[in-house]
């Protein structure tokens, strides 16, 4: 198995799991939130959450599945995005809100950019099956 492949399933799994800084607990502040966004925004944090993780896992076992299931978390991380940003933007006191947001949009937007651009793509491929790169 390529080293590259087990590091880069690392990556996604980790990356996944910080999804969970956008649930209601970690916001850093005293104010008790509810409502339907909330409940919403629960629900795609654990929808992505549990799509990196699978991803994570597709991409360690080799599997053809892994790709589309990235592709599907990062979506549902951008939506998560949006609606969290909508619903603490009201609160006041939230720290790193900005940090949090760039961090995370900036990560899904690599992990799309590698997935979704052929040429990118090709090149991941090859890094993952362990075949050394052009010039090598």
């Amino acid at each position: 198995m390529s080293r590259f492949r087990m590091v880069a399933a690392g990556a996604i799994f980790v990356f996944g799991t910080t999804f969970l800084w956008f649930m209601p607990s970690f916001l850093g502040t005293a104010t008790s939130v509810d409502g339907a966004i909330w409940s919403v925004i629960q629900l795609l944090v654990l929808a992505t959450v549990i799509g990196y993780v699978g991803a994570a896992w597709g991409l360690y076992k080799a599997t053809a599945w892994w790709r589309p299931l990235a592709i599907g978390g990062s979506i549902v991380g951008a939506l998560v995005l949006v609606l969290w940003w909508t619903a603490v933007s009201s609160i006041g006191g939230v720290t790193n809100m900005a940090t949090n947001l760039a961090l995370h949009g900036i990560g899904i937007a690599v992990l799309l950019l590698a997935l979704l651009v052929p040429s990118l793509g090709r090149g991941l491929d090859r890094r993952l099956a362990g075949q050394p790169r052009h010039g090598t």
